[in-house]
């Protein structure tokens, strides 16, 4: 007989190979009111940041910094699973 704190829950019925690994995106609070857009995606891994940019109808030319985990990256950087990306805008003044 198995101890009821030894049974697995259903929870943990599932296969491993079966779970997708993705990253996220999270934009700029000026970029995401001049796009009027949400400001948060979870993607896949596997395409450049500047791929995947224009895939969520962001134009590249906007972007001014793209920070991977905490340290800048450029556009060209290959999203890996478990990213943290933040794309911040294009800041101008006078």
């Amino acid at each position: 007989m198995v101890s009821p704190r030894l049974r697995r829950s259903k929870a943990w019925d599932f296969n491993w190979w079966q779970l997708k690994m993705t990253a996220t995106i999270r934009l700029g609070d000026s970029l995401k009111n001049m796009l009027g857009i949400p400001g948060l995606y979870t993607i896949e891994p596997g395409r450049n940041v500047r791929e995947t940019m224009l895939a969520l109808g962001i134009k590249p030319d906007l972007v001014a910094m793209v920070s991977v985990n905490d340290e800048i990256e450029s556009k060209d950087y290959m999203i890996q699973e478990g990213d943290a990306i933040r794309l911040m805008a294009v800041i101008g003044g006078g």
